[in-house]
């Protein structure tokens, strides 16, 4: 049976200027800047998009609002787009990326009807027809962190019986507002039994992981996720690759080297890559190498998904170049 995907949660829309090189902010001046791309970003969108450009089935799950920036999401997903809700009289998410060549990325963001999101919001006839559900940004949906996680865990719990193989990444919260605020370490090891592959970056697991010993490493945050109910973790660790572990097998795979146009989606990128790798037949290439090359040919472009490639492109590329890997 082919693989068939739920990707939910976060959605929103990038606008992404382009910025010049060694770009630094100071208050009271004017940058001059390019022209902007507009994108859809967020989970659903990046890891959705990727996931369909190389080829997988997928249903989008999330929500926008009956405003303008809504309907720009609606536009640029297309018929991709239909099984997103529309939430009347609130605000579709927005994020403006800031990201200057040989800088990391900075977000300037608004939650939006992201934050009155809930498990309810994923229904049961749309898990049934899925092999695969994934789940990304609770620290930006309110309803999904607050309680303990109540919503995020009943979520899991319903994918989870619907038979799906559950996946869960983050976002990295803002330490002054009440998702920086939250019992990360609660949340998770309520909701980390659900979890067959937790996908999150070493930043995000270290903020919520700060009070437990080990929580330094990347070793130490992985080993209590595991030990916490995750069946695989993916830790994603920025420029330096991706760990990825099992209960039988730990590998680092570094970044494989590319023109850098952008970073904006690239680990969403990465994970869709691991996703399908995971659901479907890539000729004997590990999943993390497949993972890491869809992570590398999203930085390729500015925007968050126009750089992924079919499947079968990245395999190709694979087989025919001798794609250097970056030192870690």
């Amino acid at each position: 049976m082919s693989a068939k995907y739920v990707v939910a949660g976060h959605i929103c829309l990038d606008l992404i200027p382009e910025l010049h090189a060694g770009t630094k902010f100071e208050p009271g001046r004017l940058y001059e800047s390019g022209p902007i791309t507009m994108s859809t970003g967020g989970a659903v969108s990046n890891v959705g998009r990727s996931l369909h450009q190389l080829g997988a089935e997928v249903t989008l799950v999330g929500k926008v609002a009956d405003d303008i920036f809504g309907g720009a999401i609606s536009s640029i997903l297309g018929p991709l787009g239909d099984s997103l809700s529309v939430a009347k009289g609130e605000s579709t998410s927005y994020s403006v990326v800031l990201s200057a060549p040989g800088r990391d990325r900075t977000f300037l963001h608004h939650p939006g009807c992201n934050d009155t999101f809930c498990s309810d919001d994923v229904s049961s006839e749309t898990l049934s027809s899925a092999t695969h559900f994934h789940f990304g940004y609770p620290p930006l949906m309110k309803r999904m962190f607050e309680s303990n996680g109540d919503e995020l865990v009943s979520l899991f719990q319903k994918a989870k019986a619907a038979g799906c193989f559950n996946s869960l990444d983050l976002s990295l919260p803002d330490p002054s507002t009440n998702s920086g605020r939250a019992r990360w370490e609660t949340i998770l090891s309520r909701v980390l039994p659900f979890v067959d592959l937790f996908v999150p970056s070493v930043d995000e697991l270290q903020f919520m992981l700060r009070d437990v010993d080990g929580a330094d490493t990347v070793e130490g945050v992985a080993d209590w996720c595991m030990t916490h109910g995750a069946q695989a973790v993916a830790i994603k660790l920025g420029d330096q690759g991706l760990y990825y572990r099992t209960a039988t097998n730990i590998v680092t795979q570094p970044c494989l080297r590319v023109e850098v146009a952008g970073t904006a989606g690239a680990g969403d990128a990465t994970i869709a890559g691991l996703l399908y790798a995971l659901g479907n037949c890539t000729n004997g290439t590990p999943p993390w190498k497949f993972a890491v090359a869809v992570g590398a040919f999203a930085c390729e472009k500015p925007d968050t998904t126009s750089g992924v490639p079919t499947a079968r492109e990245v395999l190709a590329r694979l087989r025919t170049a001798r794609w250097e890997e970056l030192e870690s």
